[in-house]
């Protein structure tokens, strides 16, 4: 019988195994709107580099979406921001629901977690069974 003196790395290795899994249907989603957004933001002039950082940094489908239309119409930047602020609000009502099923000792990495919500990850982890 093989003693393991490492518990907690096997711990947050099957919580990492579980989190890989639990996202590959959630990217698989996200495969075709990233072609689909890539060859807008071609479409629409954006370099490479720029619709990398787009993507990185807005990080919200529909808004990148919405953004590219107002940019091809010529719309003033800080119009655009405002727009996608707006239209992004939801996510701090995600975010406010969501924070309530960490423990508090692990409110530090909020902030981190919150960038990445997205629609698909709002449902999983809503609708996920809470260990107690």
């Amino acid at each position: 019988m093989a003693n393991n003196i490492y518990p907690i790395k096997t711990e947050h290795s099957n919580e990492l195994h579980k989190g890989i899994l639990a996202s590959i249907p959630i990217f698989i989603g996200y495969i075709p709107v990233a072609i689909t957004f890539g060859l807008l933001a071609k479409a629409t002039g954006l370099t490479l580099l720029e619709s990398f950082l787009f993507s990185a940094l807005v990080f919200a489908g529909a808004s990148q979406f919405m953004a590219l239309q107002l940019m091809s119409l010529g719309v003033a930047h800080l119009q655009i921001i405002a727009i996608t602020f707006i239209m992004n609000f939801r996510h701090f009502l995600m975010s406010s629901y969501l924070s309530t099923l960490f423990p508090t000792h692990e409110h530090h990495w909020l902030p981190f977690i919150s960038f990445g919500i997205t629609d698909e990850s709002f449902a999983y982890f809503s609708t996920q069974k809470q260990n107690q």
